[in-house]
């Protein structure tokens, strides 16, 4: 597996772990917190999710990039 493509994938737990515990985050203390701040965490959270999709779709397009130009 070429190196590029494993930063993506390890980039893209890392984002997804931190999105998660963001997520947890929320569920936990939902009754203390106001408005503006739960926004604000549903937005990182999401934000999070989406960088580890990015990274998780750019890594395998790498990947299948290179395998198809060593087939060829």
């Amino acid at each position: 597996m070429p190196s590029i493509t494993t930063i993506c994938y390890f980039l893209s737990l890392l984002f997804y772990g931190m999105g998660y515990s963001k997520n947890l985050l929320i569920k936990n203390y939902t009754t203390y917190i106001s408005a503006s701040d739960y926004t604000f965490l549903v937005s990182l959270t999401t934000g999070y999710f989406v960088l580890a999709i990015f990274f998780a779709v750019s890594g395998s397009f790498y990947l299948f990039v290179n395998l198809r130009r060593d087939l060829l």
